[in-house]
This record gives structure tokens, C-alpha cells and sequence, in this order.
């Protein structure tokens, strides 16, 4: 994929382990100044506080956060920061985790319409408590709307703004990406999604 530059647009990668196999969330953040390490490591640390406080209580303990990387998209040779926890951050539900590719989609909306005016997270390390069948239980899925609702706060003195960033047009590269601010984030859809690329084998 080619690279589509974001001015002062930080795009942050939560790295997840689940059963060996690499899980990522990828989120993506606008500078109200160039971003640099330091206030991207801020914005890391902040959000990797928000995970262990409010996801960590939604998962199994057998998911655990690795690593929080962030990438200045300004150009292509922008900055990036490494947090490395030297002791995971396990979930906090001490049942075992349904399958790698059970995940849970959370919807990003922003002021605007059409497809690249919104994002999501896929959301792993479900338990079979919170899923009947083939649907996340009603308050399992508000929970975790609420705790992706909850990011805003987390920002709060840290220059950055939650956004959606989009790099494509009509199926074609973007010659600068477009960074929308999110306004909600919602569950559409409580019917458990499959990602098969987190399946053991076919991950990293």
C-alpha cells in the first residue's frame, strides 16, 4: 500500500497477544501541534492506562497489551515511539478466551457520512459468558461502546483529538489523508464478527 501522509496525524497501534498470535487495534489521533516523542509518548502512556482501566475489565486474562507504538504519518520518515510494558497487561476476566478470530466490532463515528468517515476496533479475548450463541450479551456490548466513549476524557491537556483517518477515495490512494474527528463510538451490530487472520498460524 502506498504511503498516504497525515499532517500531524499520529496513528497508534495497541499490540495484543492472545495465544502467541499477535492482536492489534490500530487508532489514530491529530496533533494540535507536529507531534513528536515526547507528546506521543504521552499520548501512548495515557492510553495505555486507558486499555488496563477500561478494556482490561472487559476481557480475558488470557489477552494481554505488549506494546503501544506510535508513528508521526506527517511524512514517511516521521517520528515513532516505542512503549513496551516489561510485564504485559493481562485482561482482567479470569475465564478463558473464546477462539482468536471471535471479536466484537466497535463502530467510530464522526460528523460526516459515507465509508470513510468511519472506523472500528475489532475487540478479541471475548469469554463464552458474554457471547449466547452467536451474540455478545447487551451490556457486554454497551460496556465496551462506553469505555471507547471514555477516550475523549483521556485526552483532556494532551493536545491531540481522537479522529478517523481516511486514505483512500473511490478505491484510490488520497494524495494527503483526511482526518475527521470522532464524535461517538457505537456497537451496530452484536452478532460476533471472525477474524480470521488472528487465528493461531496465521498471525504473526
Amino acid at each position: 500500500m502506498p504511503f498516504v501522509p497525515g499532517s500531524m496525524v499520529v496513528e497508534m497501534e495497541l499490540r495484543q497477544r492472545l495465544d502467541s498470535q499477535r492482536i492489534e487495534n490500530t487508532l489514530y489521533f491529530l496533533g494540535d501541534e507536529a507531534p513528536n516523542v515526547t507528546t506521543m509518548r504521552a499520548l501512548a502512556v495515557a492510553m495505555g492506562n486507558w486499555w488496563q482501566e477500561a478494556i482490561a475489565p472487559l476481557v480475558s486474562v488470557d489477552l494481554t497489551l505488549n506494546e503501544v507504538y506510535t508513528t508521526d504519518l506527517t511524512t514517511q520518515t516521521g517520528p515513532t515511539d516505542t512503549l513496551a510494558y516489561t510485564t504485559p497487561i493481562p485482561g482482567e476476566i479470569a475465564f478463558e478466551s473464546l477462539p482468536n478470530n471471535v471479536a466484537l466490532a466497535v463502530s467510530f463515528r464522526t460528523a460526516a457520512r459515507g465509508r470513510s468517515a468511519r472506523g472500528r476496533n475489532y475487540m478479541a479475548g471475548l469469554t463464552d459468558d458474554q457471547v449466547l450463541h452467536n451474540t455478545v450479551e447487551a451490556d457486554v456490548a454497551t460496556s465496551f461502546a462506553n469505555a471507547y466513549n471514555n477516550i475523549p476524557t483521556r485526552l483532556e491537556g494532551l493536545g491531540y483529538t481522537w479522529v478517523v483517518f481516511s486514505r483512500f477515495s473511490n478505491n484510490a490512494p488520497r494524495v494527503a489523508g483526511l482526518a475527521r474527528p470522532v464524535t461517538t463510538a457505537i456497537v451496530v451490530d452484536r452478532t460476533v464478527d471472525s477474524q480470521r487472520r488472528r487465528l493461531p498460524g496465521r498471525g504473526s
